[in-house]
């Protein structure tokens, strides 16, 4: 845990080059206990992957990225069939990073796919608890809405989002700027 979260904390710093070795190194450690117990250690090999692939993107190597994020939303999703309730959040922020990163590749419909999937996963999760998910519904309609400009599935949910409701009394009434796109995890 502690090479993943000096990868971010360099990340977060603007320290892109240097938080590289440490999350590289998380995702080897987290392989080998994989290898090991992988019950037990699969949730933070893709943990370490996804920011893996955050810190690629970031260094401006999008094919590693993609690689890092696809490799992350396959487990995932395994993870997701064995437990929904505990790691459908996690797949949801796997696939929006998984559409940006396809969109920087010129990948754009694969890239609306995915998008659009973690925008269905948050916004059942926000039906059920909007404290807890709407800002990953926004950050997941951001990314729709960056990847193809003026689609009507966009503007359509926007109200969805700014609809108050008892449990989002108080939340911010502004979008999530961009950086919420990057669902990091520590």
């Amino acid at each position: 845990m502690s090479l993943n979260n000096l990868g971010i904390f360099l990340s977060e710093l603007g320290r892109s080059d240097e938080a590289l070795t440490p999350v590289e190194e998380a995702v080897a450690v987290r392989r080998e206990l994989v290898e090991a117990n992988p019950a037990a250690f699969l949730p933070g090999l893709a943990a370490a992957l996804n920011n893996l692939g955050l810190v690629l993107a970031e260094l401006g190597r999008r094919d590693g990225a993609l690689t890092a994020a696809e490799e992350a939303v396959a487990i995932r999703r395994k993870l997701v069939e064995a437990n929904p309730a505990a790691f459908l959040p996690d797949l949801a922020a796997a696939l929006n990073n998984l559409g940006r990163f396809l969109a920087e590749l010129g990948r754009r419909d694969k890239a609306l796919t995915a998008a659009e999937e973690a925008f269905g996963i948050y916004r059942r999760l926000a039906e059920a608890n909007p404290t807890a998910y709407l800002p990953g519904l926004a950050a997941a309609l951001v990314t729709s809405v960056t990847i193809c400009p003026g689609r009507v599935t966009a503007t359509r949910h926007w109200p969805l989002l700014r609809k108050p409701s008892a449990s989002t009394v108080g939340w911010p009434r502004r979008i999530p700027p961009p950086i919420y796109l990057a669902s990091r995890r520590r």
